[in-house]
């Protein structure tokens, strides 16, 4: 997914994305969850594609976060750590939108670096 997302940005003559590549999953309202990867650009970036789209992210006042070095593919070890301490802590979390942002990204995928994010409810 994401070598198709550089590609594509790449064909369309995206300039530099402005941050690191990340992964959405939002939950739908029917239960489902959508798999969005993507690249920060700046806002006045032109975009003729009908594989790219642009989609504003809200920012969040809260988020729970861990960060592993590693492979994508072996990120459950991480994942369920995090959901462990949200447990653990009575945080809430808002498991309607999970996501990944790849602090380091170059490379072989074994030596990426991924921070795992979930956002947070306020607390009541």
């Amino acid at each position: 997914m994401f070598r198709r997302l550089v590609d594509e940005t790449l064909r369309i003559d995206i300039r530099k994305p402005i941050g690191p590549i990340q992964a959405h999953f939002p939950r739908r309202g029917d239960g489902g969850i959508d798999v969005i990867a993507g690249v920060p650009v700046r806002p006045d970036e032109e975009m003729e594609s009908d594989i790219v789209a642009t989609l504003d992210i809200p920012a969040v006042e809260r988020e729970a976060a861990i960060v592993r070095h590693g492979h994508f593919a072996e990120a459950s070890p991480a994942v369920n750590l995090l959901t462990e301490w949200l447990e653990a802590t009575d945080q809430t979390s808002a498991f309607d939108h999970y996501r990944e942002v790849y602090l380091q990204s170059e490379g072989p995928a074994e030596t990426w670096v991924a921070e795992h994010q979930f956002i947070l409810k306020d607390p009541q």
